[in-house]
């Protein structure tokens, strides 16, 4: 047998592969890419403004903490707070006739889970009243205070 004849002949290597981004798949990639990042960053700005609010209410409650005030006129302002913040986010209509259990379920009821216990209503009722609280008092009292600026960073909307 000749030689030749097993041969196919010379092998032919193709050229070599050209890595650009010029072809209309990446133009695609490349503009869907930076439309969901334009769209990220304005998604990022609308939550910002819209929690300008939060930002607020959380800055003013600092205030009242850091004041002289005693404890039972931090808690009563704190009830005006949490109504404004209430206010701004869910409307007048909604929340301007609540009182005492209903306002504390509506509280509740606005958060991914229960944020309020059932001696808050006893707080706001009771405790800002009396001349002077017990240790008990004291502490649940500083509880529903930070259950309530818990409430203004994390209610839903």
């Amino acid at each position: 047998m000749n030689e030749n004849e097993n041969s196919i002949g010379q092998l032919i290597e193709p050229g070599p592969i050209a890595y650009t981004y010029d072809t209309t798949g990446w133009k695609i990639v490349a503009a869907t890419l930076v439309f969901l990042f334009v769209l990220f960053i304005l998604w990022k700005i609308y939550r910002y403004l819209k929690n300008t609010y939060r930002r607020e209410a959380l800055q003013y409650f600092s205030t009242i903490e850091n004041t002289d005030i005693n404890l039972q006129k931090q808690v009563l302002e704190v009830n005006k707070l949490l109504k404004q913040v209430a206010i701004t986010a869910y409307g007048r209509q909604k929340v301007i006739s609540l009182q005492k259990e209903k306002w504390i379920d509506f509280l509740n009821s606005k958060s991914k889970k229960a944020i309020f216990s059932d001696s808050t209503e006893e707080v706001l009722n009771q405790y800002i009243y009396k001349s002077a609280l017990s240790t008990q008092e004291v502490e649940q009292t500083k509880q529903y205070l930070d259950h309530a600026r818990t409430w203004i960073s994390k209610h839903e909307l």
